[in-house]
């Protein structure tokens, strides 16, 4: 299981489910990057930067482990 949950808002007002929190974050991985990607990625990055300069780091896993956020390189 992730720490991670996806939904995207349609114009109509109904909320889809990308991701959830039953789902492993390799399975994120292989949404967004799908299967053939080449190498194998281990980790995917999102990264935000906001209005008052803090760094936000989401770091996604290749497995069954939690994603991890930081912040101004220190982890939550």
């Amino acid at each position: 299981m992730s720490n991670i949950e996806i939904y995207a808002k349609q114009i109509n007002g109904d909320v889809f489910p990308v991701h959830s929190k039953d789902d492993n974050c390799s399975s994120l991985i292989e949404l967004l990057f799908g299967d053939d990607f080449g190498a194998e990625i281990t980790v995917a990055k999102i990264i935000v930067s906001t209005k008052c300069g803090k760094e936000v780091i989401i770091a996604i896993p290749n497995d069954s482990s939690q994603a991890v956020v930081s912040v101004d390189n220190q982890e939550l």
